[in-house]
């Protein structure tokens, strides 16, 4: 996984691993998957949370157009920012599992200068530009 400003190329720059699931040993390693969503390619919702004082650190500076890039054993995705958000841990309607179409989504604790787990997410949700389908 890399965030790259889309119009300011490599300014930031974020690599790390992703590992299915999302519990405190994965977390500690990198982005963790929530086990109940889409792989890369499957056209749903991809799920990926990470702490906010490490890996998803970078989130804070997010922009609707900044280029995602998730890099698989199959094929290499793209995914464009189209918005951020703030919610409640307990919001269910900031996602959709239904989604009909491809999209990543990546969501960190909130105020980014937490130390311990927070009421709050922050979300940042980004639609698929380029990447081959792995289903018909």
């Amino acid at each position: 996984l890399s965030i790259r400003r889309q119009r300011q190329m490599c300014i930031r720059d974020r690599n790390c691993s992703v590992y299915m699931g999302d519990d405190s040993y994965i977390l500690r390693k990198g982005a963790g998957q929530v086990p109940a969503t889409f792989l890369p390619g499957e056209g749903g919702l991809i799920m990926l949370g990470a702490h906010n004082n490490s890996y998803f650190n970078c989130l804070q500076y997010s922009e609707i157009g900044d280029i995602i890039t998730l890099e698989t054993s199959y094929g290499i995705y793209q995914y464009q920012v189209v918005s951020t958000e703030t919610v409640d841990v307990s919001d269910k309607n900031a996602y959709d599992f239904y989604t009909n179409h491809e999209q990543l989504l990546l969501y960190t604790c909130y105020p980014f200068d937490t130390l311990s787990s927070t009421v709050y997410r922050y979300m940042v949700h980004a639609d698929l530009i380029s990447g081959p389908s792995v289903v018909d």
